[in-house]
């Protein structure tokens, strides 16, 4: 059964900003919460995000997912119903435009991360198949594919990302998931 999970609001002054939808772990257990924020100004997207102490300390990789489904599933590759990362990949940076930056987690089991995108705007994120946000179980490597992991391209045996970094950024398993939704107020 997917969740809500993003809320979709314009940023203008005077409004307060409707409640988060819940992100939900693979037992239904709610984990945290997000907002997605048009900021018409500048054609970005503001994100910001709390998880609720369900998590261990450290750095947790975030991505939007190409499909607004999140059904567990295998509850050891729990939330494969999301489908990969949004698409396409951005020039600037080579990442899929689904990446996010990283949220940090305290010791308490607690993280709060709020940024800015302009890879993409509000329509990217309402197609006909919907999108969903998946926070990870571990750190998102960015591409930055660590020693053990190098295979060796033609030419000047330049390190190239492997198919698992392509597909993961090794972040870890899919912990939790939220289908993203617009609010209609």
């Amino acid at each position: 059964m997917p969740y809500p999970f993003g809320v979709i609001w314009p940023l203008a002054a005077g409004k307060a900003r409707p409640d988060p939808g819940p992100l939900k772990d693979v037992k239904g257990n709610e984990v945290g919460s997000a907002w997605f924020t048009a900021d018409s100004r500048s054609r970005a997207v503001w994100v910001e995000v709390y998880l609720t102490g369900h998590f261990t300390p450290g750095f947790h990789g975030m991505h939007v997912h190409e499909k607004g489904n999140c059904t567990v599933g295998a509850p050891k590759n729990p939330f494969t119903a999301a489908g990969g990362h949004l698409m396409p990949m951005d020039p600037r940076t080579g990442l899929p435009i689904g990446q996010l930056p990283s949220v940090l987690v305290r010791a308490n089991g607690r993280g709060y991360t709020k940024f800015v995108l302009d890879t993409y705007t509000l329509d990217h994120l309402f197609g006909p198949d919907g999108t969903s946000i998946i926070v990870h179980s571990k750190s998102d490597n960015f591409a930055n594919i660590p020693a053990d992991r190098y295979r060796v391209c033609n030419g000047p045996k330049a390190p190239v990302p492997d198919e698992k970094t392509k597909a993961t950024g090794d972040a870890g398993s899919q912990f939790a998931c939220g289908v993203i939704t617009r609010d209609e107020n």
